[in-house]
């Protein structure tokens, strides 16, 4: 059997973490749930053990008074949390509005400045992306699909496979999404809303 016992240890949050066989749990300062199988010398240290990074059932907008790529929202991914076989899983909803026209939008889902997901659309709807570690800590595949509300429900309207990129996770990462208009107005408006960003690792 595994035995477990809590230790103090004074460069974690809350100084205290548990020992189970080979390794220690603690919880960090943002709440994440870490572990490592050396005694941590940082509160950071480790890797995070599967987690939910964000969830925002809010609306995050921006104002599109220029056709241009404007940041939605963002999150940091800790260097290091997704090892070499890693995952983030992004989920959301999207909307716009411009009055007195039909337009489109384009929207990108960035993580370290590489973009892994992009699509157009003159709809409201869904999106999902997945970014994957490919055993390396700096090299990842991506995948991404959205549904539209002007589809067929539960169709799948695109799907983007095998995007590729170099990004360094074992550093501090940005995790963005995006929009464009497709024409400019002072009335534009982009949205986003229930977003849940998962990190998952095996």
């Amino acid at each position: 059997p595994i035995s477990y016992e809590l230790r103090r240890n004074d460069n974690v949050s809350g100084n205290i973490l548990t020992k189970h066989g080979n390794g220690f749990i603690w919880t960090d300062s943002t709440g994440r749930l870490r572990n490592s199988t050396s005694t941590p010398t940082s509160d950071r240290g480790g890797v995070a053990i599967n987690t939910l990074y964000a969830t925002d059932l809010g609306t995050s907008s921006v104002t599109n008074t220029v056709a241009t790529e404007q940041t939605i929202s963002s999150w940091t991914i800790t260097g290091g949390d997704l090892g070499t076989t890693g995952v983030i899983k992004i989920t959301f909803n999207w909307s716009f509005t411009q009055g007195g026209s039909v337009p489109t939008a384009t929207w990108r889902v960035a993580y370290g400045g590489t973009t892994f997901f992009t699509f157009t659309d003159g709809n409201e709807g869904m999106a999902e992306v997945i970014i994957a570690n490919n055993a390396s800590a700096s090299a990842q595949n991506a995948r991404g699909c959205f549904w539209n509300d002007a589809g067929v429900a539960g169709s799948i309207v695109n799907v983007q496979n095998n995007n590729t990129g170099t990004v360094s996770s074992g550093s501090d990462q940005t995790l963005a999404v995006t929009g464009q208009m497709n024409t400019a107005a002072s009335d534009s408006t982009m949205s986003i809303y229930n977003v849940i960003v998962e990190l998952i690792r095996s």
